[in-house]
């Protein structure tokens, strides 16, 4: 389930002009009528209108995000209120009873009342959650029920919620969903929802209605189209999955609907019955070698989750143990189905096992490349799952370890069973769906370079995040309810080549923020040359077209903006530092900011020099291992805009100049050494003149 975020209260903007009335105003000069300052205090409304609308819940369905709309005949009229004004803001003017505990009983049960004063759902329980309360009769009976009011996620006896509460002309809907396991065919609970213009009030009486759906046999509806998708795996003893995406948009396009209207899928309980009890996580199914659905504890052959419905995406993975020791291949077959209506379109999966071939686990590893990686977290109550994946770049991790079909592994801790030492070691136990992943710890252990360890026991409350890797992907995670903006946490992912032992190290930084910050406006990314002298030790200076600069980033004038100007280092494709004007960073070869200065190149700044000017300015970090060959991702940002340079060291091919972006209108008239170093007009040797080396004699 979503969070969703609060409506802009337009109506503040209404009032700011009429405090100093209470009542809606109906203007004699034909203006039209606004909406006054709602009243919450319930004794002191006249209810003026009372509707009554259903939520229908599927007995045992997951957060299903539900659409419920009634008509509200005369609520305009009744309240006083332009239909162009109150459907703009309802959800700013929609509010509800809330209980206060005002005692508690000897055997501690509380004892309830209902506060005098209403309140917003979403203000009085994040994401507009209704819970069950009960109270003692003090007689010493059992705890008799009080009511179903605004109630904190997880808090107990959690019913349903209210979300995108809207009205337009005269249709008032609801996002709504059940909290699995509390609701039970037949129950039906009340909570009233008050509209409230000034002192006038229409009640909207919700009535859950929880249900067993009833599914049409297949041959009953009409079938749009089916596909059959092929995946092979070898057998294992684990929760490993693969992933297969179907085409959502034509599958909601052939069923006439769209893809908002899909939030589940359904499996076979027979030839001709379908199912959508999910017995698989995400909504997904676990299948019986005869292609109908199966709990965990039957014999069944392999599972489907829905990593994400929105976009086609399943994971798909075997029951372990079913395919040990199999010496040819085995197919099994299965199909679920998506349903809208009348209407459905069925895909059909053959999923063949191999004989498990026998890997011999690498006993040393060769490191490729250190890269690093940044994610952002916001908290929320309820949901796990963060929505945005990080998508990897195959061919480039191809490039470093010769394989887009690697193992994640993460560091995990081992007890020797000996003396019962622990040490920590790259380990493949993945303990997050879809697997492969792991959730990480929140403790950080004694040894820097490890960071955070795989979470022992899964998910639990000490649990910092959760990565799986799918589809050229990873997938996050996070631990409802137990972070807070601030929060922040890193891990080491490792990308291994099970063939060679060649590896790529991935250095995560994971932080929980209340609203994700946006990268800046790459607003130019420009290739740049600076030449070396390799016979000397100095440092080499690359200039940069200053009056393009300001030109991209919108400066007037460069000198009196420089102490808003900061240096990027790129440390990764996903990952950048920000530091001051001035500020070294080692890069390595690959082009990227490197902590490990042995495999660095060059370190690299850029700086201001005494005219006011900024350029390029690296150096060697190992004079006697001059790597003449390497790169450096770098650039400057200011005020939400960023220029990155790719900036190449050499020693040939003049012709290109020395200029980074072009050349300074200053700088076209001056003469440098090869080192970058500013000489006199006159001075002889080879100096570079207008961006091109010149011998003067």
């Amino acid at each position: 389930m979503e969070r969703i975020s609060k409506t802009m209260c337009l109506a503040a903007l209404m009032l700011a002009g009429m405090a100093q009335s209470t009542t809606a105003l109906a203007a004699d000069d034909g203006e039209t009528p606004s909406l006054a300052e709602p009243v919450t205090k319930l004794a002191d409304l006249t209810i003026v209108k009372e509707y009554e609308m259903t939520l229908p819940l599927p007995y045992g369905s997951k957060y299903e995000n539900i659409t419920v709309s009634t008509t509200l005949d005369g609520i305009y009229d009744a309240l006083g209120a332009e239909s162009s004004v109150l459907d703009e803001v309802v959800a700013d003017y929609t509010f509800t009873r809330t209980v206060k505990d005002i005692k508690e009983s000897e055997d501690g049960i509380p004892v309830y009342a209902w506060n005098e004063d209403l309140a917003k759902p979403g203000d009085a329980a994040v994401d507009g959650w209704f819970g069950l309360y009960y109270q003692d009769t003090d007689d010493g009976t059992e705890a008799q029920f009080f009511g179903n009011a605004p109630k904190s996620w997880g808090a107990g006896n959690n019913t349903f919620y209210t979300q995108k509460i809207s009205l337009n002309d005269g249709e008032f809907s609801i996002l709504t969903g059940q909290y699995p396991g509390v609701l039970n065919v037949g129950d039906k609970y009340e909570a009233n929802l008050y509209i409230i213009n000034g002192d006038k009030a229409a009640i909207v009486r919700l009535v859950t209605d929880v249900y067993v759906p009833v599914i049409p046999a297949v041959e009953e509806l009409t079938s749009v189209g089916d596909t059959t998708i092929a995946i092979e795996a070898e057998a294992n003893d684990e929760y490993v999955t693969k992933t297969f995406r179907v085409n959502i948009e034509k599958i909601c396009s052939l069923l006439g609907c769209e893809t908002t209207d899909i939030s589940k899928v359904y499996g076979f309980a027979d030839a001709n019955t379908l199912t959508g009890d999910a017995t698989a996580d995400n909504g997904g199914f676990f299948f019986k070698e005869d292609g109908t659905v199966g709990g965990w504890s039957d014999n069944v052959m392999f599972y489907i989750t829905a990593a994400g419905l929105s976009n086609g995406k399943f994971a798909i993975g075997q029951r372990p143990t079913k395919f040990t020791g199999i010496e040819e291949n085995r197919t099994v077959e299965a199909s679920f189905v998506f349903l809208h209506g009348e209407k459905y379109y069925k895909v059909n999966l053959k999923y063949t096992v191999t004989p498990a071939v026998q890997h011999e686990t690498p006993t040393e590893f060769t490191l490729k490349s250190v890269e690093y990686l940044g994610k952002q977290i916001v908290p929320h109550e309820s949901v796990y799952d963060v929505n945005a994946n990080t998508v990897l770049d195959l061919d480039y991790i191809e490039s470093l370890i010769g394989t887009k079909d690697f193992k994640i592994y993460a560091d995990q801790i081992s007890v020797n069973e000996e003396d019962q030492t622990t040490t920590v070691k790259m380990g493949d136990n993945y303990n997050c769906d879809p697997k492969p992943g792991f959730w990480f710890g929140s403790t950080e252990i004694d040894a820097p370079e490890y960071r955070n360890c795989v979470s022992a026991d899964g998910w639990s409350p000490s649990s910092s995040f959760g990565v799986s890797y799918s589809d050229g992907e990873l997938v996050w995670f996070r631990y409802p309810g137990t972070h807070n903006a601030g929060d922040t946490y890193t891990a080491n992912l490792y990308l291994v080549n099970e063939q060679t032992a060649d590896y790529i190290k991935y250095v995560i930084t994971v932080k929980y923020v209340e609203e994700i910050e946006p990268e800046p406006e790459v607003v130019a990314e420009e290739s740049s040359v600076v030449f070396v002298d390799e016979s000397s030790d100095d440092s080499f200076r690359g200039l940069i077209d200053n009056d393009k600069v300001c030109e991209l980033l919108g400066i007037d004038n460069l000198a009196s903006s420089l102490d808003d100007v900061a240096v990027v280092f790129a440390k990764s494709p996903t990952m950048t530092l920000i530091d001051n004007l001035g500020s070294y960073a080692a890069f390595a070869k690959n082009g990227y900011v490197t902590d490990d200065e042995d495999n660095g190149a060059f370190a690299v700044t850029i700086d201001v020099d005494e005219s006011g000017k900024l350029y390029i300015l690296a150096d060697y970090i190992d004079a006697d291992n001059k790597q003449i060959d390497a790169v450096a991702n770098i650039g400057i940002q200011y005020a939400g805009k960023r220029i990155m340079f790719k900036v190449t060291f050499s020693t040939t091919d003049p012709a290109t100049g020395i200029a980074v972006v072009g050349a300074d209108s200053d700088v076209r008239s001056s003469v440098y050494s090869l080192s970058g170093t500013k000489v006199l007009p006159n001075a002889k040797g080879l100096n570079i003149i207008h961006g091109k080396k010149v011998l003067v004699k």
